[in-house]
Order: structure tokens, then C-alpha cells, then sequence
């Protein structure tokens, strides 16, 4: 996982902008402080797809599932797309096991949100959200594609997301 986060890192420093490239080679970020902890931050929208692969490769190496680890990647596809277009500055996306569970969780240094329960109400079958009701359907996909979900504002400002996802899945009770 090491080799491919550096593989990742240098590519992503070889395509951004000179600001943003000197300031991931002062910070380790990219590359894992410990095998079962990882954290990328996010802010371009390119960094959604690098963050996405590298928690789709995480999930892999966590034991989950081909199925629920594309589950992951779009979680973390969503999450960070979120940073991009809500938090002017960005944030970070962090993935880690605690028990049974592979969390992610994604912080912003932005305004935080009035109501973030919000973030969870979709569109609701309408065809699009309304002025202040709905940020879309990216929240209600995050919901449906972890086992737990919890969002809150930050003190001193932004957001924090923190989804958990069961590692082993539960066996099925037979519905007969």
C-alpha cells in the first residue's frame, strides 16, 4: 500500500498547480503514518478521484468485498466532492479501522451548515432540490451505502462527516 500511495503522490504532484505541490511535499498526508490509517486532502476536483482510488485500494486491503469496496470509493467519491463544491478551502478525507468497522470520515474548514441533518433529506422524488431543502442526492447515497452515518459542525467552524462500514458482513437471516 506504501509504494502505491507514493506512486499516487508523485503522480498528483507531477499534475497540480506549484502552490499545492510544495505544500504536499512538506506533509506526509498521502502516505500512510500507519497501515491501518489513511488521509488525503482534497482541494481540487481532482483530488476526488485520487481520494476515491485510494479508498477503493484501502478497502481492498482492509478484507472488504470487490462490491463494498466500489461502495467505499463512491462514499469517498461523494465526501470529497462535497469538499470541493461547499467548503471553499477544502478539507480532508480520512479512512481508519476501529474493530469491525473501516470509517471515513471528511472535515472541512468551512461556514458548517444551519441544519446539516439536511445533508441526509435528498431530493425526495422531486425533480430537483428546492432553494434551501435538499443539497441533492449524494447524502441519501452516502446513508444507503454505510451501515451508520453521523454529521455535526465543527466548533470553531465547518463540518465533520463520520460514516462507518461493517468489515465483515452480517450473515443473512433466511426471509422464508
Amino acid at each position: 500500500m506504501r509504494s502505491i500511495c507514493r506512486c499516487l503522490r508523485r503522480y498528483i504532484l507531477a499534475t497540480i498547480n506549484f502552490e499545492t505541490a510544495r505544500d504536499l511535499s512538506t506533509h506526509s498526508l498521502l502516505i500512510p503514518t500507519h497501515p491501518a490509517r489513511l488521509c488525503v486532502p482534497i482541494r481540487l476536483k481532482s483530488d476526488t478521484a485520487v481520494a476515491a482510488a485510494m479508498g477503493r485500494h484501502f478497502a481492498r486491503g482492509a478484507g472488504l468485498a470487490t462490491v463494498a469496496s466500489a461502495e467505499v470509493a463512491l462514499v469517498v467519491s461523494e465526501l470529497a466532492s462535497n469538499l470541493v463544491r461547499h467548503a471553499g478551502s477544502g478539507g480532508t478525507v480520512e479512512l481508519w479501522l476501529e474493530a469491525d468497522w473501516l470509517v471515513i470520515r471528511a472535515q472541512d474548514r468551512g461556514p458548517g451548515m444551519h441544519h446539516p441533518e439536511q445533508l441526509f433529506a435528498g431530493r425526495q422524488g422531486r425533480p430537483g432540490p428546492l432553494p434551501g431543502e435538499s443539497l441533492g442526492e449524494g447524502g441519501p447515497a452516502i446513508q444507503r451505502l454505510t451501515d451508520a452515518v453521523h454529521v455535526h459542525n465543527r466548533e470553531g467552524g465547518g463540518l465533520e462527516v463520520v460514516a462507518r462500514k461493517r468489515r465483515q458482513a452480517l450473515p443473512r437471516k433466511d426471509r422464508w
